[in-house]
């Protein structure tokens, strides 16, 4: 081989690097977890050890809640979604849209529950930053919420 052939093959390898690179540095990063919010919060109110201890079980309480509901949640839609298939009546499935409406309504009054617990947690130092923690928090809580779901399943190709 020439070495004209070599100059391309390397300048050609070379670019296929560099790509390969920039990809790796300049991807999205991934949505924080729960547990990294929960640290952001302890570290940006500067909580003391019994403080976190205190809010670590709170954390976890308030986990365990929303999870509870969202089974029930789930369960509930999938009941509703399933009267299409055995004609029930209006007032049933309006029951059924009812309930899970308050099931929505009970997650977001545990949520701000949680956070009044929190900010009674808080000392007087810390209550002066509650305010701007809650308001960098709320988005990740909000977007978190959408990321936290499975993804959607690919259509269905035959």
């Amino acid at each position: 081989m020439n070495n004209k052939t070599y100059k391309i093959g390397f300048f050609v390898l070379l670019v296929i690097n560099i790509t390969w690179v920039s990809l790796f540095l300049f991807r999205p990063k991934p949505p924080q977890r729960q547990n990294d919010i929960k640290d952001k919060i302890s570290e940006e109110l500067n909580l003391n050890e019994d403080q976190k201890r205190i809010y670590d079980g709170m954390a976890m309480q308030h986990r365990h809640t929303l999870r509870g509901i969202d089974l029930q949640e789930r369960e509930l839609i999938k009941a509703f979604f399933n009267q299409l298939l055995t004609n029930g009546t209006t007032a049933k499935e309006n029951v059924q849209l009812d309930k899970i409406l308050q099931l929505e309504e009970e997650k977001i009054m545990v949520t701000y529950r949680h956070f009044e617990e929190l900010k009674g947690l808080c000392d007087e130092k810390q209550s002066l930053h509650f305010d701007s923690v809650l308001k960098s928090i709320l988005p990740l809580l909000l977007e978190d919420d959408q990321q936290g779901k499975r993804p959607d399943k690919p259509p269905f190709r035959p």
